[in-house]
């Protein structure tokens, strides 16, 4: 029933490389709507990348040829543009997928800077492990000021790996301590496609939120590892302020909330344990406020978590939503 290993925290990088002949052809696959700027600024810093085989592939839903023009200015032909008619991330996703050419795909958000040996060192983690894993890239935030801004991340302070059911007997545990979020994914195809992709009704563009904490979820229950790297890391450079930072807050509860709910609909009844375990860690940390006469620091997320898993009851179970629906 443990989840974490503790033990391979300091000692996950000692594990023998898998005996390869070649370095695996990746698709760096990237979902993006009416964000030309950021766009601009990600795909110079991902074709600086000294790894050997690689294309980028972007699922642009803008409504104007701006993102195809960024494309052209650069005029590298490892560049692909995909034009989707679709909405939302999760659909980018899979839509986009059958047109890879990569067996391994790395996922970023459009709004993040990624180093020049990113793909080789994320490569090459992918290939020491010798069962199916989703690298949970660390995603560092650009410098701001955190009493007034917000920039989703995730960064872990040393290696680490989630396996099977992640419940913690004897202590509770958030979900952002042991999944990962969607601007770093890295993963065989092949694993993305056995999972079948992301949850369509999840994501941004989508009625609901959180189609990464879902991946990780459905993926460990499907029994993929969960490998937490602090290092490559990619910059996110997507800051919130103000009203911006409580919406986003919010949307991150109801998405979570919604998570669960839609794999219990499914007949995963650990879906409930999962709800219940985060529910009352963040009850527990609302106590704790109130009893030092402080602001609640979870209450917004919370209340949206269990608004998220009402409004969860709406939609189909299904991963995939109808070509007309919006």
């Amino acid at each position: 029933m443990r989840t974490i290993d503790d033990h391979e925290k300091s000692h996950g990088d000692t594990m023998a490389p898998r005996p390869v002949t070649t370095l695996p052809p990746v698709s760096v696959l990237i979902a993006t709507y009416n964000r030309p700027e950021d766009v601009a600024r990600c795909l110079p810093t991902i074709l600086a990348n000294d790894y050997p085989d690689f294309e980028v592939v972007l699922g642009d839903q803008s409504p104007g040829p701006a993102t195809v023009d960024v494309v052209a200015a650069i005029g590298d032909p490892r560049v692909r543009v995909l034009r989707l008619a679709v909405r939302g991330k999760s659909r980018a996703v899979n839509h986009a997928l059958p047109h890879l050419m990569g067996a391994v795909v790395a996922m970023i958000d459009d709004d993040v800077t990624v180093p020049p040996d990113w793909l080789g060192r994320a490569v090459a983690a992918l290939l020491r492990e010798p069962q199916p894993v989703i690298i949970c890239g660390a995603v560092v935030p650009v410098p701001h000021d955190r009493r007034r801004e917000v920039v989703a991340e995730h960064v872990p302070a040393s290696v680490y790996r989630v396996r099977g059911p992640p419940l913690f007997p004897g202590r509770l545990v958030p979900a952002f301590e042991w999944a990962g979020i969607g601007a770093h994914f890295i993963l065989w195809r092949a694993d993305l496609e056995r999972l079948g992709g992301f949850d369509e009704w999840l994501g941004v563009g989508s009625p609901l939120e959180a189609e990464d904490l879902d991946l990780c979820y459905r993926a460990l229950r499907a029994g993929l590892t969960l490998l937490h790297l602090p290092e490559p890391a990619v910059v996110h450079w997507g800051k919130r302020s103000g009203p911006a930072a409580q919406v986003l807050s919010a949307r991150y509860g109801f998405g979570l909330g919604a998570v669960y709910m839609r794999n219990l609909r499914r007949g995963d009844w650990l879906a409930a344990a999962m709800f219940l375990q985060d529910l009352l860690w963040r009850l527990r940390k609302i106590a704790g406020a109130l009893k030092r006469r402080e602001q609640p620091p979870e209450l917004r997320f919370t209340i949206y978590m269990v608004i998220g898993a009402l409004a969860a009851l709406r939609y189909p179970t299904s991963l995939k939503r109808p070509p007309t629906s919006t």
